[in-house]
């Protein structure tokens, strides 16, 4: 449908996957959270979740379009997901802004 076109999944519960690796997928060291993510995190903990998404915001208004970093997965992160993410209150607010400023853009 048109959700999974622009990246969203059709999925609304936020159950955990069935990853089967005890460990992070990219820093292999804490379990794998379930961080409320549709496409349901892919194996990451959460403090890799949180400095990808915080790391994305700090680098500017690319994190508009910010994805899952799993290979293949398209998963479009969402606003709420986002600040949910940022580790620091000023990077929501700045994501806040980049989001307003792309509303009045339009």
């Amino acid at each position: 449908g048109v959700r999974t076109r622009v990246g969203i999944s059709e999925c609304k519960n936020d159950k955990p996957g069935s990853e089967s690796s005890p460990l992070c997928g990219i820093c292999f060291c804490e379990s794998p959270a379930h961080v409320g993510l549709p496409c349901r995190g892919h194996g990451y903990c959460e403090d890799c979740w949180s400095n990808y998404v915080s790391l994305a915001v700090e680098e500017g208004k690319g994190c508009l379009d910010l994805r899952c970093p799993a290979p293949k997965c398209r998963e479009r992160l969402r606003p709420t997901q986002v600040r949910k993410l940022c580790v620091r209150p000023e990077l929501v607010r700045r994501y806040d802004r980049f989001l307003l400023d792309s509303f009045v853009a339009e």
